[in-house]
Formats: structure tokens, C-alpha cells, sequence
């Protein structure tokens, strides 16, 4: 009872194992489904991140591109304490035209306006801030003389003979050209250099290397060829008893026997453990008596035989048909195998003794 329990085991542990196996196999193919899947996400990401590299230089490039203003420097409008008086001709003219044009709206006899001081040469012309035009500025502008007093508003230019020559080509009056940012008189804008640094395209992305692409597709070939490997291990009878393959020379029917006629004795001489029942099994499906099972003492047999009693060969012949074996195997059966199945002094009830070998043996 403890051998047959132990044994009962044993296969049960055998057909658990094959299975936890077959899960195994499914477990690693859905690894790898997974790492299919998220290599082609990171595909993804690295041809968004090229296209965002692409835009940025696309917008360096026009940055570059776009011209530069210029600003130009504010001087000082006053002049500093104690600056020299002296003038250069040209500004005597223009200080004097000044005078002349000042009291043009006083009346006769009045005393002499109030006095502008000149400017001094150190003094540079004040200059209008970049995107102001320069006749508001000369309105705004005021001149103030070495005491520290403002010169008096200027006033419109008259229409005069005498406002012709105050204010003629080269004199105060005359506003200048307006000052702009964009003028062409301002300088020509920079040209943007090259950039020096290479682009991450041309340098190249992370993980798009010729040499990963190969290592990652030798990977991906070498697991899908394990696991259509090992699913046609397990598919082709791995854990399951199926009856060993065809052989060529299979022993013929012979007419005339009836399987339920013929009591068959099945010995194990394997290390497999059930094998005699299984077979057992096998001849009971097919129509023959089962009977007795018992093991060898020598349980390394390679090919099955099959012994038949005095007068029973053509039940043999039925049963290596039914096992598939060919009809060598098919010889009187020994003393030895008679001693494991027939009980001492009593007539032996088997007609044909089966002595499994590992030809038999389910298939793993």
C-alpha cells in the first residue's frame, strides 16, 4: 500500500513538473511580448526627441538669422562747470544765429534778450535716443548758458526774408533727419556666425547605434527561436502517455482472435514507474483481459518482448498489433517472466506475457 501510494506520487509529481513547465514557457513568451513593446515605446521617444532637436535648431537658425539693432550711446546734454567758452567759428556762427532768431517777436527798443551761452567744442551735439525722432527732441531741448540760467524757448521760424538767412541750409533751424532703428544709416546689421557646436542629430541620439539595433535583433531572434523550440518539445508529448511511434515493420492482425479471449500478463522491466499499467491500460481499451502486473528484477530492458504460452502465438501476434511492435518481437515466453506472473503449482492464467522495455516508456 505505502509502494503503490509513493509511486502514485511520484507520477503525480512527474506530470505536475511538465506542466509548471509548459507555464514557465508561457510566462517568458509574454516577457518577451513585453520588452517587444516597450522597445518600440522607446523608438517612439527617440524619433520625438530628433523631431524636437529639429525644431530648436530650426529656431536657432532664425535667431541668428534676424538682424541686430544697434543702440547708440545718450551723451550729456549740460555742460560741465567751468567748461572752456572758446567756440570754433562755425558754432560763434551758430550761437550768433540763435541771438538773431531769439528777439524777432520782441518790440523795438526793448533791452537785448536774455543771453545764450555757446556751446563749447568738448561738448558733443546731443543726440537723439534710438527710435526718437529728432524734431521733438530739438523742441525739448533746452541750452544752458555758463551762469546757469535756461535759454528761452525757441519759436516757430518766420516766414521772412530775414528767417531765410537765419534759418537757412546750414543753419539751427533746420531739423535733422529722423533717427530710426531700422535706417540704413545706422549701420549695417551683424551677420550671425556659424554655429560651432554640432547639432544632437548630427552628433547622434542615445540608443540608435547600428551596433544595438543588431544586438537587439540577434536577442529577439535567438528567444523566438527557444521558445518555438520548446513549445514543440512540450506540444509533441511532453507530460502527456502517448504510445511510442510507428515503426515500420508492425506485426500483422491475425484473423480469427477474439481480444476478449485473451488474457495478457504485463511486467515492467523499466525504472518507469507505472508502466506496467499503463500498458495494462492500453490492451484493456483495445478488447483483451488484463492480468496479473508485476516488476522485473532487471529493469533495464531496451525493447519489448512479447512470450505467449504453447498455443497462443497468434495471440501474441494480436497483441504486438495492438501495441505496435513488429512481429520479431514476438517469442515464447521464458521461465523466469512464468515464475512473476503464475503462481507456484496452479495452472498459469495468462496466455500472453508483455515485458515492457524502454521502447514502451512514455515519451518525455
Amino acid at each position: 500500500m505505502a509502494l503503490s501510494y509513493a509511486l502514485s506520487i511520484s507520477h503525480f509529481v512527474s506530470s505536475v513538473g511538465a506542466d509548471a513547465g509548459f507555464a514557465a514557457l508561457l510566462g517568458l513568451a509574454i516577457l518577451v511580448l513585453l520588452y517587444f513593446a516597450h522597445a518600440r515605446e522607446a523608438a517612439t521617444l527617440r524619433k520625438q526627441l530628433a523631431a524636437a532637436t529639429q525644431r530648436l535648431e530650426e529656431l536657432e537658425r532664425r535667431v541668428a538669422q534676424e538682424p541686430s539693432v544697434p543702440v547708440a550711446p545718450r551723451p550729456p546734454v549740460s555742460a560741465a562747470p567751468g567748461a572752456v567758452q572758446a567756440a570754433t567759428p562755425a558754432r560763434r556762427g551758430v550761437a550768433s544765429t540763435e541771438q538773431v532768431g531769439g528777439p524777432t517777436t520782441v518790440a523795438a527798443g526793448a533791452g537785448p534778450g536774455p543771453r545764450v551761452a555757446s556751446r563749447p567744442a568738448s561738448v558733443p551735439p546731443v543726440a537723439a535716443p534710438a527710435g526718437v525722432a529728432a524734431p521733438a527732441l530739438t523742441d525739448a531741448t533746452r541750452v544752458v548758458s555758463s551762469s546757469g540760467e535756461l535759454a528761452p524757448d525757441r519759436q516757430a521760424p518766420p516766414t521772412d526774408g530775414r528767417s531765410e538767412a537765419a534759418f537757412g541750409p546750414s543753419g539751427v533751424g533746420k531739423a535733422p533727419s529722423a533717427v530710426t532703428a531700422a535706417g540704413g544709416d545706422n549701420g549695417s546689421p551683424a551677420q550671425s556666425e556659424p554655429l560651432a557646436a554640432r547639432s544632437l542629430l548630427e552628433q547622434g541620439l542615445p540608443g540608435r547605434t547600428r551596433g544595438t539595433r543588431w544586438l537587439v535583433s540577434l536577442l529577439a531572434v535567438v528567444v523566438a527561436a527557444a521558445i518555438a523550440a520548446a513549445l514543440v518539445v512540450v506540444l509533441s508529448g511532453g507530460g502527456s502517455h502517448h504510445p511510442a511511434a510507428p515503426r515500420q515493420h508492425i506485426a500483422a492482425a491475425p484473423s480469427g482472435v477474439v481480444p476478449g479471449a485473451v488474457t495478457v500478463a504485463v511486467v515492467n522491466a523499466t525504472s518507469v514507474n507505472q508502466l506496467a499499467h499503463h500498458i495494462g491500460d492500453r490492451l484493456t481499451s483495445r478488447g483483451f483481459k488484463e492480468g496479473t502486473l508485476a516488476t522485473a528484477s532487471n529493469q533495464s530492458l531496451a525493447a519489448t518482448t512479447v512470450g505467449y504460452l504453447p498455443g497462443h502465438r497468434s495471440d501474441a501476434l494480436a497483441v504486438a498489433h495492438a501495441l505496435r511492435l513488429p512481429a520479431s518481437a514476438v517469442i515464447p515466453a521464458s521461465s523466469s517472466n512464468k515464475a512473476l506472473v503464475c503462481p507456484a503449482g496452479a495452472t498459469c492464467a495468462a496466455d500472453v506475457i508483455v515485458v515492457a522495455g524502454s521502447d514502451l516508456a512514455p515519451r518525455r
